[in-house]
């Protein structure tokens, strides 16, 4: 299983968390150019390292999203180039007990 935990904007804790339920709702698209709204609602990286990772579930309120987030300079601060958009959930905000690996 993954350690989970659920975060408000800049409250992500790479280190000690695998699967992340962003608590702070993206405005706007969750799927915009750069995934620029979702990378604002999650904001600065906490406790990160170069090549750090962990996944981040988000919504807007309507959707959901899921995102691997890569830290590749552990600076905390979090480019386009460093996250990717797994999956898209239309019409159904998730939480984390909706996310399951098997």
């Amino acid at each position: 299983s993954l350690t989970t935990a659920s975060a408000a904007t800049n409250g992500v804790n790479v280190s000690s968390n695998e699967l992340v339920s962003l608590t702070s709702v993206v405005s706007g698209s969750l799927t915009d150019a750069n995934l620029a709204s979702f990378r604002t609602a999650l904001g600065t990286l906490t406790n990160s390292s170069a090549g750090a990772s962990t996944l981040v579930l988000a919504n807007n309120g309507t959707s959901s999203a899921l995102y691997q987030v890569v830290d590749t300079n552990g600076d905390g601060q979090v480019a386009a180039t460093e996250v990717r958009l797994l999956g898209v959930y239309n019409g159904t905000v998730l939480s984390l007990s909706d996310i399951n690996l098997g």
